[in-house]
């Protein structure tokens, strides 16, 4: 695995990890964007959310992903 690669499944990991302790009930129902430790972009859709992702990420290193709700989350 490249230095380039690793440093991809860092931010992803971070991403992801942020992602499972953060309060996202506002979002519920919503496709969210995540840099790091922050939501970088909202929007109903996958496509609407990477467009406007990927104008504040330019290179695409952040987690998509669908807010369910409170109930329906099983981890």
């Amino acid at each position: 695995m490249t230095s380039a690669q690793k440093d991809n499944m860092t931010v992803l990991q971070t991403a992801y990890e942020s992602y499972l302790r953060m309060d996202l009930t506002e979002h519920s129902g919503a496709w969210v964007a995540i840099f790091k430790d922050t939501v970088i972009a909202v929007g109903k859709g996958p496509k609407e959310t990477y467009a406007k992702a990927i104008k504040i990420d330019k290179s695409g290193r952040f987690l998509l992903t669908k807010v369910t709700s409170k109930e329906l989350q099983i981890l």
